[in-house]
């Protein structure tokens, strides 16, 4: 009978596990042997995946002296999540204030924009005339062949 090894997410999510569960400090060389003894990880793969979840914030990592010290503690997983709920709250809050503020200004600005015949009017002029820019900046361009400042 083969045994499939297990996937890299699962010895994350086991080692994790393991270290919360524990509520202790570990050196890298003590999680070596009980990882392997408790969790189905490999010595050799426990390395990569401690490396792994420090990179990804899920267990905390410090290095003293020569000895590298790991540890989860569940007060700071709960630390964390407040941490993070506070900043995207005030982030929120920001950017709800500047939707507020974009909202008045859209409103502001179409205050005295509301459709009536004499705005209408006014703007049908308007194109109107700057057709009559374009025909005579075009008209102007024809006759600046032969302007004599131009020559």
């Amino acid at each position: 009978m083969v045994r499939k090894g297990l996937s890299f997410d699962e010895k994350q999510r086991r080692a994790v596990e393991y270290i919360r569960a524990s509520s202790t400090v570990f050196r890298r060389q003590d999680l070596e042997k009980q990882l392997s003894k408790h969790c189905g990880v490999i010595s050799q793969s426990v390395k990569d995946v401690l490396q792994m979840l420090v990179d990804e914030s899920r267990i905390s990592f410090d290095k003293i002296g020569s000895g590298n010290f790991y540890w989860s503690f569940p007060s700071r997983i709960q630390t964390v999540i407040k941490k993070q709920d506070a900043e995207l709250s005030a982030e929120n809050d920001k950017l709800q204030q500047q939707i507020d503020e974009l909202n008045a200004k859209i409103e502001a600005a179409t205050q005295g924009r509301e459709e009536s015949k004499e705005r209408e009017e006014k703007l049908a002029k308007l194109a109107a005339q700057a057709e009559e820019i374009e025909a005579l900046d075009a008209k102007l361009k024809r006759y600046a062949k032969s302007d004599p400042e131009e020559l």
